[in-house]
C-alpha cells in the first residue's frame, strides 16, 4: 500500500499541471491519495474538478482561517505613491531605520528571545536581474534600465559614505514626519519608529552603522566575490565585517559593473573563504 502526500495540492488543476496530477494518481492507485492546498478552492474553478473535490474533501480550512487564527505571517504591502529616485531612496532609509529597531530590541531582548527560537532579524531585498534590462524610450531608442540589486548597492554605498546622505531623512522620521505617503494622503511612518526616538539623527546614523552595516564608521562599501561559494558575493563597509551576502547567477559582471557605476564601491581581490 502506497501512502503519496501532496504539498501545493492545487497544482494540477491547470491543464499545463495534468501531466502532474495523472502521475499522483497513478503512484497513489493501490493506496491513499493526502493533498492539502491553501487555495484548492480557487483553483477547482470547472465543474469536473469541483465535483471530484467535492466528495472528497475531509478538511475544509482555507488560508483565510488560518491567517485569522494566527498562524499567517504578518506583512504590510506598502506601494509607493512617487516612483521616483528621492522617493525611493527616503523610503530605503526609512527601511534601514525600521530594521535598525527591531535589531535595537531583539539585542535588548535576547535572552528571553533565544528561548523561544527568535533569530536576530534578517532583511531581504529580492530584484529581477543582475545585469540591467533593454528598454526602448519613446522615440525607439534602446537603453538599459539599471539592474535593482545595482540602484540598491549603490544606495548603501552612499548611505554608509557618510552622514549628509541620510540626514535629512533621519531628522523628519525623528520629528515624525517622513512624508511617504499612501494614496489616501497617510503618512506611513508616522508612529512607527517609537524605539529610536531618544536619538538625534547624528546618533541614530552611528548606531545604524554599528547594528546594520556592522561597522563603527563610515567606508567604501566592499563587495567581494566568494570563489569557494559560488554565486556569493560578500558585502562590508571598509575592511569591517561582512553585514550581507548577494546570492547571484553572475556574480564576477555584477562586481564588474558596481566598479565602473559608482566610485564609492570597491571590488577586492577573492580570498578564498567559505560561504556566507
Amino acid at each position: 500500500r502506497t501512502l503519496v502526500m501532496v504539498d501545493e495540492g492545487h497544482r494540477g488543476s491547470s491543464k499545463v499541471d495534468g501531466q502532474w496530477r495523472a502521475i499522483r494518481e497513478a503512484l497513489a492507485q493501490r493506496g491513499f491519495l493526502f493533498e492539502y492546498s491553501a487555495t484548492l478552492e480557487q483553483a477547482a474553478k470547472g465543474k469536473e474538478l469541483r465535483d471530484y473535490y467535492a466528495r472528497c474533501v475531509f478538511i475544509d480550512y482555507s488560508y483565510p482561517k488560518f491567517y485569522k487564527d494566527g498562524y499567517g505571517k504578518h506583512h504590510r504591502i506598502l506601494n509607493l505613491v512617487r516612483d521616483t529616485a528621492e522617493a525611493r531612496h527616503d523610503y530605503l532609509v526609512a527601511a534601514l531605520v525600521a530594521f535598525h529597531q527591531q535589531v535595537d530590541v531583539f539585542e535588548r531582548g535576547e535572552d528571553v528571545l533565544r528561548v523561544h527560537n527568535i533569530e536576530r532579524p534578517l532583511m531581504l531585498f529580492a530584484g529581477r536581474t543582475v545585469t540591467g534590462e533593454t528598454k526602448k524610450d519613446e522615440d525607439k531608442l534602446e537603453k538599459v534600465e539599471e539592474a535593482d540589486i545595482v540602484k540598491l548597492l549603490r544606495f548603501f554605498a552612499l548611505f554608509v559614505s557618510g552622514e549628509d546622505a541620510a540626514r535629512p531623512m533621519l531628522t523628519d522620521i525623528l520629528r515624525g514626519k517622513p512624508g511617504i505617503l499612501t494614496r489616501e494622503q497617510i503618512d506611513l511612518f508616522a508612529s512607527y519608529f517609537p524605539e529610536v526616538q531618544e536619538h538625534d539623527a547624528g546618533a541614530l546614523y552611528k548606531a545604524m552603522l554599528r547594528r546594520v552595516f556592522r561597522t563603527a564608521a563610515p567606508g567604501k562599501l566592499t563587495l567581494e566575490v566568494l570563489k569557494d561559494a559560488p554565486g556569493e558575493v560578500g558585502v562590508r563597509v571598509g575592511d569591517g565585517e561582512f553585514f550581507a551576502v548577494i546570492n547571484v547567477g553572475k556574480p564576477d559582471e555584477l562586481a564588474d559593473k558596481l566598479e565602473k557605476a559608482d566610485e564609492r564601491i570597491r571590488i577586492l581581490p577573492t580570498e578564498f573563504r567559505g560561504g556566507l
